[in-house]
């Protein structure tokens, strides 16, 4: 997602066809080389030598929020590890939970990415440590 060749060619192979152009033009505006060098990389996408650059997500727990025939809504509680490893990191390893809600869209080629959205949450608490909080 950090380089534009990449970013397109994932894009490319999870997006329905109809959707491929509005979400390349979305991430596009979000993953610039200011972008990257917020977080710690070069503007090509690169951590500084000697680190690691690290964007894990995990998903946890699922909701079917809407299914139709050739649509679907769900909403995918995830946490994620993000940052660059290293002594000195401008932007070090952290956590976090979120929920992303894709809409998928039947095709020829199975079920793909339609559009999506994310948001921050729901952190567990210790109280439900073992349980997902309901999507």
């Amino acid at each position: 997602m950090f380089t534009p060749d990449a970013r397109h060619a994932i894009v490319d192979s999870i997006a329905a066809p109809a959707a491929r152009g509005e979400l390349q033009a979305a991430l596009d505006a979000d993953y610039t080389a200011a972008f990257n060098e917020r977080i710690g990389l070069d503007a090509a996408g690169r951590p500084p030598l000697g680190s690691t650059f690290v964007s894990r997500t995990m998903p946890a727990g699922t909701t079917v929020q809407a299914h139709q025939d050739d649509t679907a809504t769900v909403a995918v509680w995830c946490s994620g590890l993000f940052g660059v490893t290293g002594q000195g990191s401008k932007a070090p390893v952290t956590t976090s939970w979120f929920t992303m809600t894709i809409t998928l869209a039947w095709s020829a080629d199975g079920w793909k990415l339609a559009k999506f959205t994310q948001e921050d949450g729901p952190e567990p608490s210790r109280g439900q440590f073992g349980q997902a909080p309901p999507l």
